[in-house]
């Protein structure tokens, strides 16, 4: 409105080598001027793309952009490339840097960092100002990897990505060496009406035709496995799949997973050598 753009040219007189942001402009062009930048929340790569190659006067920034709640902050490459397409594109400001928590004392008198709801306040956001990259307390999330990959220059990712390649190249050959200088000991195989069971150096492993899995793996005297593991189809939703209403469209693989139907086990091989064990859910 007026009184805003009546403090751009304050601004602006008093000190011309002053930029003046201001986002709202978005909603309503007749103020344009109040900008020395376009600035956007949360624009679509495409739409700053778009914005960018129609020869715009003013560059882009986005004021707040990769909001780090949850499991989130990625496709971050999406907004990183056009830095390197575009010199109009100034980047963004990622919401937020820090975790916005308290240290409080628990009910278990354990000192935790709290965030909405945890102080028995309603109504509340719950953790949806848990959305920085590193913690209230300053340690970093998982997501500062991504942050400190993407915002190095070209040639330090192209190292780094170089580097990965190598260890992983070593890794793969050291894993071969090993497989190939093993020694082989010869599997004693009991065949029944309900299991099928291996046993071999150190392990032995139960796979049960009832149970619809292996059902019991032992290695130096220690029990692996409490059940037969299942084929999963679906996992506890996060606060962006349930904002962008994914629970709702996936629901199908939900069903699947809690519904799922055991079709059977084959024996594809059995010998001293080798032990193959398939089972069949539909």
């Amino acid at each position: 409105g007026e009184d805003i753009l009546a403090m751009t040219q304050f601004f602006h007189a008093k000190d011309p080598s002053r930029l003046v942001h201001y986002e709202g402009v978005v909603h309503n062009r007749a103020f344009a001027a109040i900008t020395d930048m376009e600035s956007r929340m949360y624009a679509k790569p495409w739409e700053i793309r778009e914005y960018l190659e129609s020869k715009p006067e003013k560059p882009f920034i986005l004021c707040e952009y990769m909001h780090d709640m949850g499991n989130s902050l990625g496709g971050m490459e999406s907004y990183v490339k056009l830095a390197e397409e575009y010199p109009q594109y100034q980047g963004g400001f990622i919401w937020d840097y820090m975790d916005q928590a308290i240290w409080h004392t628990d009910v278990m008198g354990r000192k935790v960092l709290g965030y909405g709801g945890d102080f028995g306040e309603r109504t509340t956001d719950y953790n949806f100002s848990g959305n920085g990259i590193v913690y209230a307390d300053g340690a970093e999330k998982p997501a500062m990897q991504d942050v400190r990959y993407w915002y190095a220059s070209p040639a330090d990712r192209a190292a780094q990505d170089a580097a990965n390649a190598a260890a992983a190249a070593q890794a793969d050959r050291t894993l071969a060496e090993a497989w190939q200088s093993r020694r082989t000991y010869p599997l004693v195989v009991t065949q029944g009406d309900g299991n099928l069971g291996v046993k071999g150096k150190n392990f032995e492993m139960l796979f049960s035709i009832a149970g619809a899995g292996p059902a019991s793996l032992k290695v130096n005297g220690t029990e692996w496995l409490w059940r037969a593991p299942r084929p999963a189809f679906w996992r506890a939703s996060t606060d962006n799949d349930r904002g962008c209403g994914f629970p709702l469209r996936a629901a199908a693989w939900m069903a699947a997973d809690v519904f799922v139907t055991y079709n059977g086990m084959k024996v594809l091989e059995a010998g001293p050598d080798c032990v193959k064990v398939q089972f069949q859910f539909g």
